[in-house]
């Protein structure tokens, strides 16, 4: 149903990508779904048969509780691995509404969101839901309520979504993501980052949990992405790379903007990083 569905929409609107939003779920499909594929050989099967498409989920867990977001991170990277796979760029649909058993966002939590996005490897984001209505009576504190009004979370979301695209936004789109790895996490979600797993970087250590992930654009220089999963408090991270062969800067404005990463004792460099934030360092080889 899913494909035919595509393949109407491209018949009658050659000219547009269509849009089609999946489960979450179906990065994990029982035997009946997807024809006894995983996720990568549907997505596969789909783009062969009605052309290129780009990809949508929709994933409401970091909403529940904190132990929710390991679950969060893994159908990310399930579905980012299998967009790959098919060729295609991948959203998420997230949540900016509360209902059923999703509590109340705050700026920080699409914050965390946004962020988590973009360490693993999605192209954008779009969010259920924005406007809240009347006779929805169960849904309630969208960025713009019943009556018309602007929220604090409408201001928080264009907030975090404007700071984002500021720095990062464009860079993003150029990136290609390689490899995701964890420190000082429990979640069990990604392997655990150790000397040996870079060429350049020879060890990374935090505080508290932190995810990173291994990016290249299509002239081979290569990024990486240090996302502070705390929400309560700030993040230590120390990066520790070698000096001979390569330098860090950190990037702002889209690539516009490089400032040298400090080297201090055994070539390491501790950085702060807020909650629920990123740093983007480009590796620059000598």
């Amino acid at each position: 149903a899913c494909k035919r569905c595509l393949e109407i929409n491209k018949k009658v609107a050659p000219h547009l990508v269509p849009y089609l939003n999946y489960r979450g779920g179906s990065a994990y499909p029982h035997d009946s779904d997807l024809g006894g594929r995983n996720i990568g050989e549907w997505l596969k099967y789909v783009s062969d048969s009605v052309g290129p498409v780009d990809v949508c989920y929709d994933d409401y867990s970091p909403a529940i509780n904190e132990r929710s977001k390991g679950s969060f991170m893994r159908t990310i990277s399930r579905w980012v691995e299998g967009s790959k796979t098919a060729g295609c760029d991948c959203w998420g649909c997230f949540l900016s509404s509360a209902h059923h058993v999703y509590h109340k966002q705050t700026e920080i939590d699409v914050l965390w969101q946004i962020n988590a996005a973009a360490t693993l490897g999605l192209r954008g984001v779009l969010w259920f839901r924005f406007y809240d209505k009347i006779g929805v009576y169960n849904y309630k504190d969208s960025p713009i309520d019943e009556f018309g009004n602007k929220t604090e979370l409408y201001y928080g979301l264009m907030r975090a979504q404007r700071r984002f695209s500021h720095h990062f936004g464009e860079l993003m789109m150029k990136l290609d993501i390689k490899k995701t790895y964890q420190v000082n996490s429990d979640r069990g979600v990604f392997p655990e980052f150790r000397p040996g797993d870079h060429d350049l970087i020879r060890s990374i250590s935090a505080n508290d949990e932190t995810i990173i992930s291994f990016f290249e654009d299509d002239k081979g220089d290569e990024y990486v992405i240090l996302f502070h999963t705390v929400t309560e408090y700030y993040g230590a991270v120390k990066v520790e790379c070698d000096a001979d062969r390569c330098s860090l800067y950190y990037v702002r404005d889209n690539g516009k903007s490089l400032t040298p990463v400090g080297i201090e004792a055994e070539d390491a460099e501790e950085m702060i990083i807020l909650p629920a934030s990123i740093e983007v360092l480009k590796i620059v080889k000598k």
